[in-house]
Parts: C-alpha cells; structure tokens; sequence
C-alpha cells in the first residue's frame, strides 16, 4: 500500500479530492445561475479540468455522477460542448503520450456492431432524427474511448467514488432547499427534473455507498449516516422504480457480499432483521410526513397495467414486430416518441424500459450486440466481485441501472455507456484491495 492510500484510509482528503469537490460546485453553480450550456462554460470546465491530466480515472468519475442527472447538470448533456467531451480529448492524447491505449477485441467489435446498427436504423427511418443518430454515436464513441484507454486507480473506485457520491447526496439537499420542486408524486430539485430521474440519480448513489460500506469495509458512521440519507431521498422522490430498484440491487450486493464471506445463513437472517425494523418504521412515521405510502403498493401497480407503461408495451410490441423488428424505426427518445404518439394519448417520451427500447429504437441487429455488451460488461464485473478489484464497484452500479431500466429507458443515457466502457476495458493501476484490519497492521 502506498502512502497516499494510507492516507485515504485515514480520512485525510488529498488535493484531487478538495479539486474534485470544487470542481462539482462550479457545475452545481452554473447549473443554478445559467439556463444553457455554451463553448464559454465549456472553456471554463476545460480549464478546470486541466488538474486531472494524471487523474482521468477520477474524473471520469465525476462525468458519471454528473450524468446520471445528464440533461439538468450543465455541459453534462449528450453534446459536443459538454464534459465528456473534455474527457474524450484528454483519454485521446493521454493514449498518443503514454501509449496505454489497447485494443479489447469483443469490446471493439460490439461497440462497433452497435454503432453499425444506430446508422443502419437512422437511414431506413421515417423520422430521419439525424441528432438522435450522432447522441448515439456519441455515447458508443465515448465508451470505446474509455475501454481502450483509461485506467483505473483502485483507490479511486474504494475511497474517491463513494466520497463524491456523499459530497453530491449533499449538494441534493442544498438543491432541494433552494429549488426543490414537487409535482404531486415526489420532490426532485428542479421543476425541470422529472420525480423518477431524481429518484434514479439518488438509486445510483446510494449503490456506490452501499458496496462501499459492504464490500470495502467501511463501516463508519459518516458513510452510513449518507446511505440512509440516500434511502429517505429516494423516499421523498416518489419513485416507486427508484425505490424498487433500491432495494433489490441492496439485496444482491448484501447477499453476494455474504456469500463471498462464507455466511449464507447468518447474514441473510441479519439483513432479514434489519429490513423489518426500517420496514416497521417507515410504516409509523412516514405517513406522519406526509408520505402517501399506498403509492408504493408494487401488487396493485402491477395489476392495474405500472402506471401506463405495460398499456406502451402491449401496444407497441405488435407493430415493431410487424413493420420493425430487424433494424428499428430509428435511434432516440425522440423516434420513440412519436412512435408512441401516433398509437395512444399518453404524454410519455420514451418507452419505459432500457431493453425494450434498445429493440424498438435498432431492432434484433441492434438488442444482439446491445445483450452481448451487457452479458460480456457483467462477465468482467463478476470476475471482479470475486477477485475484490475494482469492476466489482462498476459491476453493481449496472446491475441497479438494469433494474432502473425496467421501468425507465437508459438505452439512449450517456451514464450507462459510461459504467459499459468502464467494465469492457477495465485496466488497474495501484496495490490490492486490503481491509481496514491489514491498514492498521501497515500504519503500526
């Protein structure tokens, strides 16, 4: 273990990370006091950014965060002029400098077979969506870059990513108390933000806290003290597929962690336990705020069609699979869209589910290679669960997007292509993983 990872398992904050707390505010600020990007912002985050030239693993990281509220966080959109363009350039001459740029060839190959298919569905579309073909090819171009080049410090994935994961849980309270917005289901911290987007960027934070907490044994009362904010934020939400998918990836992380440890039985019992009494009480006091609980009744959701989103499926299905089903009829939210619009009235812009809309928007050419990325991104993760290296991070975050995605589409978001160019290509750098006992065995 070198010096700077002792002093992360001390708690001591390195200049990165004071850097990287500066540098989400400065996002955070222009989010608040401007209303679009511009090449001016874009120059002051290129500026900024500078810092992170022997840390891009770090700062991919703060891409991600950001991402996973993509089109409110200023710059962090799918466009040219936004941070991960930024990150491209300097993945680009990190590589001709350093030469660390490698060739994955199932990555490559299926990145490119998807980016094939994005085209392919554009030029026989009626739509002719030419801006939804280009964020696409974005996303896929970004991937790539990051599973040919970048490399992943295995500090960065124990200590620096929950630790920014906490900074932005706390800077969504400051939201909430500035410009918190509730539109009759939940709160998010825009009026601009949809309920279930907040509620999905909280899930996502919270995963990166839980495995923290569980897999990299830190036990401290600061990260679970943020882990439990981040459960009652996803609360507040309203999102009943945030809070779903909350818990589920909970369950498998916590179960895979025992498992891991050889305590099957005694660790399901205890987390078995613990869940009744958050369950008991929840029941008691969050109705006394106010929190409409039968909301999150899933039976009934279920039964009564989830909120709209099986009348899209069983509506859509059948004309995709007539006139569709090969290629596509054509790549984005917006191509979804209008395919919704024409065959119902629901003010929905997207289909409602990550897989569903990956065969709606590219047809089987483009859900084949899309199945054989996440089957080959998962492969690498659990490889990486077993051998405590730093996939293992990346590998529960997908697992909670999946499950994000079974009621919201993430096919066309710039934060699942981040965490599948992450997990393709992942190249370490740094001592093993150690436990906080080995740490202190080191300090003495």
């Amino acid at each position: 273990m070198n010096e700077n990872d002792v002093s992360q398992s001390r708690g001591e904050l390195s200049f990165i990370d004071l850097w990287s707390m500066f540098y989400l505010l400065m996002v955070y600020a222009f989010t608040l006091i401007f209303n679009q990007a511009s090449i001016i912002v874009f120059a002051f985050y290129f500026i900024f950014a500078i810092p992170f030239v022997y840390h891009l693993d770090k700062f991919a990281c703060l891409c991600f965060l950001l991402s996973t509220m993509s089109y409110y966080f200023m710059g962090a959109d799918e466009g040219l002029w936004s941070l991960y363009t930024i990150l491209a350039i300097m993945l680009v001459v990190q590589a001709f400098l350093k030469g660390v740029m490698s060739l994955p060839v199932k990555s490559c190959v299926y990145l490119s077979w998807i980016a094939v298919a994005v085209i392919l569905s554009y030029l026989q579309s009626q739509f002719g969506y030419s801006t939804g073909m280009f964020a696409m090819i974005y996303n896929i171009v970004i991937a790539l870059l990051m599973a040919t080049t970048l490399e992943i410090d295995r500090e960065t994935v124990a200590s620096f990513l929950p630790l920014m994961a906490a900074f932005q849980l706390l800077a969504y309270v400051g939201m909430l108390l500035i410009s918190g917005h509730y539109d009759g289901y939940g709160f998010s911290v825009s009026a601009s933000v949809n309920h279930n987007t907040f509620g999905t960027s909280v899930v996502i934070l919270s995963i990166i806290l839980f495995v923290k907490i569980v897999f990299f044994q830190d036990g401290s009362v600061l990260y679970k003290f943020f882990w439990a904010l981040s459960l009652v934020l996803t609360i507040v939400s309203g999102s009943r597929n945030a809070l779903l998918a909350l818990l589920l990836t909970t369950v498998v992380i916590y179960m895979v962690s025992q498992i891991h440890q050889g305590k099957t039985i005694s660790g399901g019992l205890k987390f078995l336990a613990a869940i009744c009494v958050l369950v008991a009480i929840g029941g008691l006091l969050l109705p006394e705020v106010g929190i409409d609980l039968s909301r999150y009744d899933y039976v009934e959701l279920i039964g009564s069609g989830g909120s709209n989103r099986a009348i899209i499926w069983e509506s859509l299905a059948p004309v995709i699979w007539e006139d569709y089903k090969w290629f596509g009829y054509g790549p984005s939210h917006f191509c979804s869209e209008e395919m919704i619009h024409s065959l119902m009235d629901l003010n929905y812009t997207h289909t409602h589910n990550t897989i569903f809309e990956a065969w709606g928007e590219l047809g089987f050419f483009g859900l084949l290679p899309f199945l054989l990325i996440l089957i080959y991104a998962f492969r690498q993760g659990w490889s990486d669960i077993k051998r405590e290296h730093s996939g293992l991070m990346f590998g529960f975050v997908l697992i909670s997007l999946l499950l994000l995605g079974l009621g919201e589409s993430l096919f066309a978001n710039i934060s699942l292509w981040i965490i599948i160019g992450l997990l393709m290509g992942v190249k370490e750098t740094g001592d093993e993983f150690v436990l906080d006992q080995e740490i202190e065995n080191v300090q003495e």
